[in-house]
């Protein structure tokens, strides 16, 4: 078990971890159960959680089928409820990370420690000692198929610019649909009919794409909470699939669901655990380092905090 101070020179393989910020009951519970818990995003802590990106999905398909006028309108309203009952049907769980700084923030790498962030520290120890957990990005599997890493949007334009890539698949069976209703109608077919046909078009079309509308939809977040960095691993699943559970939370009995992750040895993909600012820290190092080692995982980097924060 190796015990590091909590800087990450350029080059150093710990740079490229995404991390998971918890409290002492949080690093507990994953160890024990050796998994994850993601959580349904309606159930976050930003109550705009899917709403900010889906009124600019909406948008991004108003502007896209203007030009088909009244019918474009309602195929964008059609897309708009589908979208709502998709979200409830089969929600989209999460296990929030935080990553590194976009290329456009200019702080230099030993002091932008993913791993050790204040505002995340402010978060996360209100009740005691917090610790983030360092996960790879890549290299290891899951127990659920489908289960995606997505870095999330603040900005509006980068927003925009992500939407617009999976909303190209919009259009294209918007344009689609429409050339077979204007084909169907030529041939004699009646309008009712022409429209009923569409209508049967546009749900298999959007079956195909829903998933990668909502997987960018779910990952823009509002501005506020920029500072967070936020990553996701996010997979949909049906509301009344087996592997969802229930507990307790601030917004009501809350939809979860675990996400077990494994590296070459079958072990969680642990790499990196920081100990938050707190009063004994030689103290919780040892015993972290020491339950550690008695659950297999003494290969993982334990380190301390470098922020001088108190609140104790």
């Amino acid at each position: 078990m190796e015990e590091q101070e909590c800087q990450q020179p350029e080059g150093d393989p710990n740079s490229d971890l995404l991390y998971h910020y918890t409290e002492q009951d949080g690093l507990l519970g994953i160890l024990e159960s050796q998994a994850f818990r993601a959580t349904d995003i309606r159930f976050l802590n930003d109550t705009e959680e899917f709403e900010d990106g889906l009124r600019t999905a909406i948008r991004i398909a108003k502007q896209a089928s203007a030009e088909a006028g009244e019918a474009g309108q309602k195929v964008v309203e059609y897309l708009e409820d589908n979208l709502r009952f998709s979200f409830s049907t089969q929600p989209v769980f999460s296990v929030s990370l935080t990553g590194p700084l976009k290329n456009y923030e200019t702080l230099p790498s030993s002091i932008d420690d993913p791993g050790d962030r204040l505002n995340m520290w402010r978060s996360y120890s209100g009740r005691g000692i917090a610790y983030s957990i360092g996960l790879p990005r890549e290299g290891y599997c899951a127990n659920i198929e489908g289960i995606d890493r997505q870095e999330c949007s603040y900005r509006q334009d980068t927003k925009e610019l992500y939407l617009n890539e999976v909303f190209n698949n919009f259009v294209d069976l918007l344009n689609t649909c429409l050339k077979k209703r204007i084909e169907r109608t030529e041939a004699g077919t009646s309008l009712e009919q022409s429209m009923d046909e569409v209508r049967s078009d546009l749900r298999t079309g959007l079956d195909r794409i829903l998933p990668d509308m909502k997987a960018q939809v779910a990952a823009c977040k509002h501005e506020g909470f920029w500072e967070e960095r936020e990553w996701r691993l996010t997979v949909a699943l049906p509301s009344d699939d087996r592997r969802v559970f229930h507990t307790s939370g601030r917004f009501g009995i809350t939809p979860r669901v675990y996400f077990e992750l494994r590296g070459p040895d079958g072990l969680l993909p642990i790499k990196r655990i920081v100990v938050g600012p707190c009063p004994h820290m030689a103290e919780a190092l040892e015993s972290l380092k020491g339950m550690l080692t008695r659950k297999g995982y003494s290969k993982v980097q334990v380190c301390a905090s470098q922020i001088p924060y108190r609140n104790w």
